[in-house]
């Protein structure tokens, strides 16, 4: 029913970003993912300087599995504001995320696919690179420990022995 009152608020005055916000609000807890992009949309209409809302939005384009629309909108969220930490820790995970689907999938392949294997590994570390940018931002702003532990990892992975140790 708070929604049916928030549609009505939103039809008299229809570019109020608070109400519109808790809409939004109340979408993500019901997960009516559809709706939620739609609002998100709409919000971003009136306010496209908002890098919370290219952020949330991010997310659920993370959810919904459209990884270039979800990295674009984190994207845009860092232009915005450099000091989003909720943007910079998922744009590292989400590049993190990608490394290891194509580092398995290369896992994968049979022997006697070595080209295969080359382009697949070579996509894994250009994603894992990416992470890192990413993940070195947010430890800077927030010394977190699983973020160190996954710098180091990631440096290890990539066989930069001396960066890694900077993280132990």
């Amino acid at each position: 029913s708070a929604l049916s009152y928030l549609d009505k608020g939103l039809a008299i005055f229809d570019d109020n970003l608070d109400l519109l916000t808790l809409q939004i609000d109340i979408l993500m807890m019901q997960k009516k993912n559809d709706l939620l992009k739609q609002k998100l949309e709409t919000a971003l209409e009136i306010s496209p300087d908002s890098d919370v809302l290219h952020a949330v939005l991010a997310n659920l384009y993370g959810k919904l599995n459209n990884m270039e629309k979800a990295e674009k909108e984190y994207l845009k969220a860092i232009e915005l504001n450099s000091k989003n930490e909720y943007a910079q820790f998922n744009l590292g995970a989400l590049y993190f995320n990608a490394g290891n689907e194509w580092n398995k999938k290369s896992n994968e392949l049979p022997a006697k696919e070595v080209a295969k294997a080359k382009e697949y590994d070579a996509k894994s570390e250009d994603y894992f690179r990416k992470a890192i940018v990413y993940f070195e931002q947010y430890y800077q702003m927030k010394p977190d420990a699983a973020v160190k532990q996954r710098l180091r990892l990631l440096y290890n992975r990539l066989g930069e022995t001396a960066k890694a140790e900077q993280y132990k």
